[in-house]
């Protein structure tokens, strides 16, 4: 595969890898697998997401810290803390196409704003949610990465431009100044 994204990217020790850390991960999604999400969503993945997903398609990433540019209910200052990337797929217990736990539940029963497609959680149990945020771009551009903060009235919080970005600025614990408990 020719990669577009990554290929200067450094992949080695980037995920967990764990029993529980391989229950969320699936197989590499097939392009018929990527179709049927995409219609049954009504948006177009990223291509670098795609691009990550036959990397390895959904998982814990042990480079689990992004800037944020205003502090969210987790409490640090100046980032937040991500937990998982979603898998394309309907296996993984989170996948996008996960019945009962996909996009159309955190929107429909859980009140989460529809912008998008929710594409992974920071470790507070979906109080916060990372979504493609698709309002700018329409459904077949490119969205932006955002963090919806549930506690906060569902504030959205622009992380990156788009996916790669927001991969390439996933940086490890210890990285940011801002120390909370």
């Amino acid at each position: 595969m020719t990669s577009n994204y990554f290929s200067d990217f450094d992949f080695d020790g980037f995920w967990y890898e764990n029993e529980y850390a391989d229950t969320l991960s699936e197989p590499a999604p097939s392009n018929e697998m990527i179709a049927s999400i995409e219609e049954e969503l009504g948006y177009r993945l990223p291509a670098a997401y795609i691009e990550l997903s036959r990397i390895k398609n959904g998982g814990l990433p042990r480079k689990c810290y992004h800037a944020s540019p205003c502090q969210t209910s987790y409490g640090a200052e100046d980032h937040i803390e991500i937990a998982e990337v979603y898998a394309i797929g309907r296996t993984a217990p989170w996948a996008l196409g996960k019945e009962g736990c996909n996009t159309a539940f955190w929107v429909e029963e859980c009140g989460y704003p529809p912008i998008g497609i929710y594409f992974g959680n920071c470790p507070d149990h979906g109080h916060q949610m990372l979504a493609f945020d698709y309002r700018q771009c329409g459904p077949e551009g490119e969205p932006s990465v955002v963090v919806v903060d549930e506690i906060e009235d569902y504030e959205i919080i622009p992380l990156a431009k788009n996916f790669e970005e927001f991969i390439r600025g996933l940086k490890p614990e210890g990285f940011f100044e801002s120390d909370f408990d």
